[in-house]
């Protein structure tokens, strides 16, 4: 599972292009669809909080 999301927030972290269903008509919250703000958060994600959070005491 933390492969699948450290993939998934790299893929944001870098995504560039149009954000599929942020138009008007695709999507009501289209305003919302910030992909600067999302690849800025990914990055923040990935370099804060994923490091050194997989040791779990038993």
């Amino acid at each position: 599972m933390l492969e699948l999301v450290r993939g998934m927030l790299e893929f944001i972290g870098e995504f560039e292009g149009d954000i599929p269903g942020a138009s008007a008509s695709d999507c009501g919250n289209h305003l919302d669809m910030d992909l600067a703000a999302a690849r800025e958060i990914a990055k923040r994600y990935r370099a804060e909080l994923l490091p050194g959070r997989t040791a779990y005491p038993l």
